[in-house]
C-alpha cells in the first residue's frame, strides 16, 4: 500500500506541475501577446504627420539637400526632380540614360525604396542635364534665400534652350507656396 500511496502522490503532484506548467505558458503568453501589442504600438509610426499642414509644406532646405546628395550617390547620377510626398523625399535620379525614382527619409539620412524606371529617361531631361551647371540641390538654397527663408516642396528641372530649376518654395509663415526659377546655368533667379 505504501507503494500504491506513493505512486499515486507521485503522479498526482506530476499532473499538478503539469498543469501549472500550462497554467503560467497561458498567462505568459497572454502576458506576451499584451507586452508585443504595447511594444508595436509603441514602435508604430504615427499617422498624424500625414494631416499635419507644416508637412504638406515640404521640408526644409538641409534636409532636401541631405536627401539629393544621397539619392545622387546611392544611383551615380544626377537630380532632376524632387518632391516632398507622404512625408518623404521622392527624388528623380538619371543616370546616363536610366531613370530612377529614390525615396529617402523625411530627414534626409536614408533610402527607403530604389526603383529604375522601366523605360528610359526623356532625350530632353537628358540633354538639359548636360546643360546643368548648377545642381538642384544648390538651386534649392538660392530660392528659398530669395523668398527670405521657408521650406521647399518640389523642384523640377524644365527642358529647352535655357534649363532652368522650378523650385515650390513655402515661404516662411506663409500658406501658398510661390515658384522660383533658377537658372541651371549660373544658378541665378530668371523669370524662367
Amino acid at each position: 500500500m505504501t507503494k500504491l500511496s506513493t505512486l499515486l502522490a507521485a503522479s498526482a503532484a506530476a499532473g499538478a506541475l503539469a498543469l501549472t506548467g500550462c497554467g503560467n505558458s497561458e498567462g505568459d503568453q497572454q502576458s506576451n501577446d499584451a507586452q508585443q501589442q504595447s511594444t508595436t504600438q509603441a514602435e508604430s509610426p504615427s499617422t498624424e504627420s500625414a494631416g499635419d499642414p507644416q508637412s504638406e509644406k515640404g521640408g526644409s532646405v538641409q534636409t532636401a539637400q541631405s536627401a539629393i546628395e544621397l539619392a545622387e550617390k546611392e544611383i551615380d547620377g544626377k537630380a532632376t526632380e524632387l518632391d516632398f510626398d507622404d512625408s518623404r523625399w521622392e527624388i528623380n535620379v538619371i543616370k546616363g540614360s536610366e531613370k530612377h525614382e529614390v525615396v529617402v527619409s523625411p530627414e534626409g539620412t536614408e533610402v527607403v525604396k530604389k526603383e529604375k524606371d522601366d523605360d528610359p529617361a526623356d532625350q530632353e531631361d537628358v540633354d538639359a542635364l548636360k546643360k546643368v551647371k548648377t545642381p538642384l540641390k544648390d538651386a534649392l538654397g538660392t530660392a528659398v534665400d530669395e523668398k527670405g527663408g521657408g521650406t521647399v516642396d518640389e523642384a523640377d528641372l524644365t527642358t529647352g534652350s535655357s534649363p532652368a530649376w522650378e523650385v515650390e518654395v513655402y515661404p516662411e509663415g506663409e500658406t501658398d507656396s510661390v515658384d522660383v526659377y533658377v537658372s541651371a546655368a549660373d544658378g541665378k533667379v530668371t523669370d524662367k
